[in-house]
């Protein structure tokens, strides 16, 4: 009897021991999850921080080498640069999706040609929400959200009324009395957008208007757009016809016809553009026209100021030394060719 009380005793200590070494067991392997978790989200952090420093010292280079910006250079797209570079025990890599918005004839039909390019985009490529012309704004909103032209105008003046720092509203337009007349009532800013974000407070936007014209807009730079990297949709919202905005890009693309390449044709100065289209194709009048009232307004240049730069940083798997895409960190910021932060998120 006293022999198997003790029995029991010990079976019991036993269980409590390998309890309690289970739950150790548990715990350690939490921390070491964990730990090894932080250390390796730490790691992809400063990996993403040095794609950005990689681009800000290109931007440096560039500065010193160039009078314009154009998308052969290597800040826009130079994948051994940018492209899953060995950082560490990671890889970091900047790039973007461009499209031309040309339209190309292929088995399945037209379609537009979308690349990845590895390196920064620069802002000027977009229409300035804070200085563009209702004109302009028209233009834009029309074609790419398909709207009417009442409704694109009725967008088009309440931006400018949004921005401009007084109470007159314009035709189609809007001021303080309309979005404090809402169920939810607001005040009109009266000053420039600080994000493109904002457009969706002013009167006539929706969500799905706002995500047609997202990547052709932008809050930075002095408005003027730069030819040299500027897609077609933004060339039609300046004014150039269908015919121009085609010569230009295809001008730009150079002989293999595909833009970001070493044959580009490059606008070295605003001078020079009807030259240089007039080298690869012929002009008529009215398109040189456009062309130099696009110049004397200063509507547009060839060179670029701000760069939004798309970084991420990736860690090759333990067991097989392939990249591990599914745990990465991102950042997007801009920047100007100072090293100025204007934007950043994370």
């Amino acid at each position: 009897m006293r022999n198997g009380s003790v029995l029991v005793i010990v079976l019991w200590i036993i269980i409590i021991l390998t309890i309690l070494a289970v739950s150790v067991s548990i715990v350690s392997s939490s921390q070491v999850f964990f730990t090894r978790r932080y250390r390796s989200q730490v790691t992809e952090y400063f990996i993403v921080r040095a794609g950005i420093a990689l681009c800000l010292a290109e931007l440096n280079r560039d500065k010193e080498l160039n009078t314009y910006d154009a998308l052969n250079e290597e800040w826009s797209n130079k994948q051994e640069f940018f492209g899953e570079r060995p950082m560490g025990n990671g890889f970091l890599s900047v790039s973007y999706e461009y499209s031309n918005y040309l339209t190309v004839l292929s088995d399945e039909g037209s379609k537009v040609v979308t690349n990845t390019f590895y390196g920064m985009v620069d802002e000027e490529r977009r229409i300035n929400i804070n200085t563009a012309s209702a004109a302009v704004l028209q233009t834009l909103f029309r074609n790419q959200a398909v709207l009417s032209p009442l409704q694109a105008g009725e967008i088009a003046d309440s931006i400018i009324d949004w921005r401009d720092t007084d109470q007159t509203r314009r035709e189609n337009g809007a001021e303080n009395s309309y979005y404090q007349s809402l169920s939810s009532p607001y005040s009109c800013k009266n000053n420039k957008f600080d994000i493109p974000e904002e457009l969706i407070l002013v009167r006539g936007m929706r969500p799905e208007i706002f995500q047609s014209v997202k990547e052709f807009i932008t809050v930075y730079g002095d408005g003027k757009v730069n030819i040299n990297t500027a897609p077609r949709p933004v060339l039609l919202a300046l004014g150039m016809s269908e015919a121009l905005a085609e010569k230009v890009i295809r001008c730009r693309a150079g002989p293999d016809e595909t833009e970001g390449t070493e044959d580009d044709e490059v606008f070295t100065q605003p001078s020079a553009i009807v030259s240089a289209l007039n080298r690869k194709q012929s002009l008529t009048q009215e398109e040189t026209t456009q062309i130099n009232n696009l110049i004397s307004t200063s509507a547009i240049g060839v060179k670029s100021a701000y760069f939004r730069i798309n970084s991420a940083g990736y860690l090759a798997d333990i067991n097989t030394g392939e990249i591990d895409r599914k745990n990465s960190k991102r950042i997007t910021c801009i920047i100007n060719r100072n090293g100025k932060i204007a934007y950043w998120q994370e």
